[in-house]
C-alpha cells in the first residue's frame, strides 16, 4: 500500500468521481481495509454531513448539501455471504448519492 502510494491514490479518485458525478448519480466502494474505509468515511463524511455549529444559530439543513449517504452505516456481509466467502469478513459497502445542484451544470 505505502510502496504503490494506494492510499493518497484513493483520496485523488474519490474526489475526482465525486465532482464527476451527476445529479441523483451514485457512488458506491468496498473497502477491505481499516485504512481504506476510514479515507472513504472522512471523504464522504466532508460533503454529506452538515458541519456542527452552536445550536442556537440556524442550520443549512440537509437539503442544501449537494451529497448524500446512501446508508448511515457501511453495509457489511451477512452471515450467509460469510459461509460461502470467508474473505468477504473484512469488507465494507458505503455509498454515497449526489443530490440536485440547484441549477448547477454538471460535467
Amino acid at each position: 500500500m505505502e510502496v504503490n502510494q494506494e492510499l493518497p491514490q484513493l483520496e485523488v479518485v474519490l474526489k475526482e468521481g465525486l465532482k464527476r458525478l451527476k445529479p441523483h448519480g451514485r457512488m458506491c466502494v468496498i473497502t477491505f481495509h481499516s485504512l481504506e474505509d476510514r479515507i472513504v468515511k472522512k471523504i464522504f463524511k466532508e460533503v454529506a454531513v452538515p458541519k456542527k455549529v452552536d445550536k442556537r444559530l440556524p442550520s443549512l439543513g440537509i437539503e442544501n448539501l449537494e451529497y448524500q449517504l446512501v446508508n448511515r452505516k457501511p453495509v457489511l456481509a451477512s452471515k450467509q455471504e460469510l459461509d460461502t466467502n470467508y474473505r468477504a469478513h473484512s469488507a465494507k459497502l458505503r455509498g454515497i448519492e449526489r443530490n440536485e445542484c440547484n441549477g448547477q451544470e454538471t460535467n
